[in-house]
C-alpha cells in the first residue's frame, strides 16, 4: 500500500495527519479484507478539510470496488 498526498500548498503537519489517517484506516478496516494487491491510494485536496469519519467511509467505498 502506497500514499501520495501532494503539498496542495498545505503544510507538512497537515500532510503527515492526512498520511497518518490513511495508514490509520487501510490497517483496521481495509488489509483483513483486501486480496493481496499492489494500490497506491492519492489524496486529493479535499482530503485535507473531511474528518476522519468522512475519510474513512470514501476510502472503504473506493477499495470495495478492489475486491
Amino acid at each position: 500500500m502506497g500514499f501520495v498526498v501532494p503539498k496542495y500548498g498545505r503544510s507538512a503537519v497537515s500532510r503527515n495527519r492526512v498520511k497518518r489517517q490513511l495508514r490509520e484506516i487501510v490497517r483496521t478496516s481495509v488489509l483483513a479484507v483486501l486480496p493481496p494487491v499492489d494500490v497506491v491510494i492519492k489524496a486529493y485536496p479535499g482530503a485535507y478539510s473531511v474528518g476522519f469519519s468522512i475519510l474513512a467511509d470514501e476510502l472503504r467505498h473506493v477499495l470495495s470496488r478492489i475486491e
